[in-house]
Formats: C-alpha cells, structure tokens, sequence
C-alpha cells in the first residue's frame, strides 16, 4: 500500500537530479505493482496550501534519463476549476538521451520500453512534512501513438475513495518517447493527471483532496 510519508523535505530538494530517491523506500511499504492502491477523500483538502511541489526522476534499465522538480500554483481559480494536469515539459522540449531505439521485429521499441523504463513522481507538501510517490514503479502499459508514431508509456496508481460518487481515482502518469535522427530516443512528455473511473478528469480541487487518517491510518492532527 502506498502512503504519505513524513519527511525532511530538504532532503529531496538537496539530492542531485537523478540520485535514486530514499523516500521510494519509505513511501511504498512492499514492491511496486501496476496497481497500488492509497486511499482518497474529501474530508481534507490539500489546495489549502498555496503551491504543490513534485520530483520527477526516470530510469532506463536503472539508470536515470531525466529528472526535474516543479512547483505549481494551486490557488488559482484556473487550477480550481480546471482539469488537473501537471506537465514538465514545455511544448517543442525534448530531452536526448543516449538510449538507441531497437529496430527489427514490428514494435520492438515499444517492448524495449515497456521493459526498462520505470519512474517515480514524488508529490512533496513542504508544509506538512510529506511525500508520496505516485508512480506504479514499472509501467501498466505502452503503446504507438497512431499519429506520431510515438512510444506512449503509462504509470498510474488506483487511489481508494470515500465509497461516494468518486469511489476510486486514477492518477496516471504518461511518458511520450520518440526516435532522433539516428535512432537514438528522446523523451518528448512527461504528465500527471487524475481521472475517477469513469475516465472523468479530475479538476485541481478535486485532484487535491485527501484525508490523512485513510492513507496512514490515523494520525495526529494538526
């Protein structure tokens, strides 16, 4: 089961982009599955902080490709109300990696992907001294964009509700890679949304809600 996990988060801020994060151990209690579960409510609401901080760091075969730490305003009425979308890369930003793609057998890239890239997206509340990773650890599916012909890998993980209208959410990350001149692999997004089951986006509010004692059990509060 995943959860929020107290933390010194300057501890995060001041590991070297790449530097495999301790709070993976600390956050997900066993190995991670396309399907861990964390629960999710409305009886605590985390867009009472001004802005939310997340890490992202993905690996190739153990070896990290790209990392970044973003902040997003969530006090906005456009945050508010708008589906809630976390995007590291500006639109034309690419990151080149050293990776070739495979060539040979019909969507050999999109297996070789599928296999090695793995990720954490570390959602950080400063303020309350948390962390969670967000991340199913390994991928729960990749696929070809029929457009672009981009290898789309998804990571999500299934958060437990109230028992209401939003009994359970999705918060899936999205990982778009495509080939250089040269075969060699560019990492062309990098996003986090959240959707109930009904594959409706969640709004930022909605997106932010939790409720302390039903992702640790209960806690102190403060």
């Amino acid at each position: 089961m995943l959860c929020l996990q107290k933390i010194n988060s300057g501890e995060i801020f001041a590991l070297p982009l790449g530097h495999p994060l301790k709070i993976q151990m600390l956050v997900a209690s066993s190995p991670p599955s396309p399907q861990g579960t964390a629960h999710f409510s409305q009886t605590h609401s985390l867009s009472s902080i001004t802005t939310i901080t997340v890490r992202l760091d993905i690996y190739y075969k153990n070896v990290p490709i790209f990392s970044k730490v973003a902040r997003t305003e969530t006090l906005t009425d456009w945050f508010k109300c708008s589906p809630f979308r976390v995007d590291l890369l500006e639109p034309k930003e690419f990151v080149q990696t050293s990776i070739q793609y495979q060539t040979g057998e019909k969507d050999s890239s999109v297996k070789q992907l599928e296999e090695n890239i793995t990720l954490s997206w570390i959602l950080i509340d400063p303020k309350r001294r948390r962390a969670m990773n967000l991340s199913s650890g390994g991928p729960v599916s990749a696929h070809r964009h029929w457009l672009t012909g981009e290898v789309v890998v998804k990571f999500a993980t299934v958060m437990a509700g109230d028992g209401g209208e939003k009994e359970f959410v999705e918060c899936g990350v999205m990982v778009c890679c495509g080939e250089k001149e040269g075969g060699a692999m560019e990492v062309r997004e990098a996003s986090l949304g959240m959707e109930d089951m009904e594959g409706r986006s969640l709004n930022g509010n909605e997106s932010l809600i939790t409720r302390k004692r039903s992702v640790c059990g209960e806690e102190e509060e403060e």
